[in-house]
C-alpha cells in the first residue's frame, strides 16, 4: 500500500467505489490500492494547500491512507468514502498543525524570500478577499503564508471551500460540524485573510484583520 505517481484512473470502470470498499472490508488489499489510486491526487493536493509544504503533505497523506486502511471496517457509508477519507486527512492536518505552533510568520519576509527562492503554489480567490490578481511568485508565497497563519479550523473551511470547491454539506460532513458553523467559519476565514493580505499587499479595505 502507498501513494504512487499520479495515474489516470478510469472512473467509469464497471467496478464501483462502493464495491471496492466492500471488497476492502472483506480483506482485499488490491481493492484498497485501487481506492488509493482514485483519491490520492485530490487528497494530497488538499493537504498541500493546508500545510504549504509538499514533503509534509506527502507524509500526512501516507498516514491518512494508512489510517483509512486500518479503520476501513469502521466505515459505514453514511457519507461517501471520499468524504470519510478527507475527514481523516484534515483531522491529521489539524492535529499536526496544533503540535507545530511557533513564532508568527512575517508575511513581508516571506514575500522577500520568495523573490529569491520562488514559490510553488496556486492560491485561492476567496470571495471578499483582495481583488488584485495574484500572479507573482512573491504574492503567491505571501498568500500561502497568510493561509497557513489562520487557525486550523478556519484554514480547513477555506481550503475545502475556496480551493477544493467542496459543497457546504460535504465540508460539514468532513469537519463534523453543522453547515451553519461552516458558513460562519468561512466568513471569518475570508475576513481574516483579507485583513492579513491588505496589510502586506496594500489592498483596500483590509478590515477584519486578526
Amino acid at each position: 500500500m502507498g501513494m504512487t505517481a499520479p495515474a489516470n484512473v478510469d472512473r467509469s470502470a464497471s467496478v464501483s467505489e462502493a464495491g471496492l470498499v466492500a471488497r476492502c472490508q472483506a480483506g482485499d488489499r488490491e481493492a484498497f490500492d485501487a481506492l488509493v489510486r482514485i483519491h490520492q491526487d485530490r487528497v494530497y493536493n488538499a493537504i498541500v494547500r493546508f500545510t504549504g509544504d509538499r514533503d509534509r503533505a506527502l507524509d500526512i497523506a501516507q498516514k491518512a491512507f494508512l489510517n483509512a486502511f486500518l479503520k476501513i471496517r469502521q466505515f459505514e457509508a453514511k457519507s461517501s468514502f471520499g468524504t470519510w477519507l478527507y475527514r481523516i486527512a484534515i483531522n491529521l492536518c489539524i492535529s499536526e498543525g496544533r503540535g507545530r505552533k511557533g513564532e508568527p510568520v512575517s508575511l513581508s519576509v516571506v514575500g522577500a524570500r520568495a523573490r529569491e527562492e520562488g514559490a510553488d503554489f496556486d492560491p485561492p480567490d476567496p470571495g471578499g478577499a483582495p481583488d488584485r490578481p495574484l500572479e507573482s511568485r512573491e504574492t503567491q508565497a505571501v498568500v500561502q503564508a497568510a493561509i497557513r497563519s489562520l487557525d486550523e479550523e478556519f484554514r480547513a473551511v477555506l481550503v475545502l471551500r475556496d480551493i477544493e470547491d467542496r459543497s457546504y454539506d460535504e465540508i460539514a460532513a468532513v469537519l463534523g460540524v453543522p453547515k451553519g458553523t461552516v458558513r460562519s467559519r468561512l466568513h471569518r476565514a475570508r475576513m481574516e485573510l483579507k485583513g492579513k493580505l491588505g496589510k502586506v499587499l496594500g489592498t483596500a479595505g483590509g478590515g477584519g484583520a486578526s
